[in-house]
């Protein structure tokens, strides 16, 4: 999925007023202001109260449901290959958010974990913040990918990984 199939799907967003934070391997690119490796897809979060708009607007653009695990993700598919991961979450009116997990649990976002700010193609995007991203990382067993994206996070953030 190349920048600018990013800023086409956030563009389709964007227009139609939905807020969304990117998150996983796009999400660190943006933060580090810079593409850094292949992605095949892009993980978004968005609120809960707009999937089903999101999931049009995105059958609109050709992309169709590959994998339906709602409510803690909904994976959409284009025919070119391109892949867009919905991670819907309840925006609390606090600045905070919880997004529902595989287990039944809840998966928390304070305030800090939404203020991430990054770069895709010279467009600032919100995205879910450094620390955030270090912290969801540690909920899973790390893929060389995985960790590589981590490094590069630790080396420009001059941050030291748990």
């Amino acid at each position: 999925m190349t920048a600018l199939d990013v800023i086409a799907v956030l563009d389709l967003l964007t227009t139609a007023g939905i807020v969304h934070w990117i998150a996983g391997g796009w999400g660190i690119d943006a933060l580090l202001g810079s593409q850094t490796r292949a992605h095949s897809d892009l993980d978004l979060h968005i609120s809960a109260s707009d999937a089903a708009t999101v999931q049009c607007l995105l059958a609109a653009a050709g992309y169709a449901v590959a994998n339906d695990d709602f409510p803690f993700r909904l994976e959409m598919v284009h025919p070119s290959g391109n892949r867009v991961d919905l991670h819907p979450f309840h925006l609390n009116e606090d600045g905070t958010a919880r997004s529902q997990m595989k287990d039944g649990g809840w998966w928390i976002f304070d305030e800090e974990a939404l203020s991430g700010v990054g770069v895709i193609e010279g467009r600032p995007v919100r995205c879910i913040s450094v620390n955030e991203q270090i912290h969801s990382h540690l909920e899973f067993e790390p893929r060389p990918i995985d960790r590589d994206d981590m490094a590069r996070i630790s080396a420009h953030f001059c941050m030291p990984l748990p």
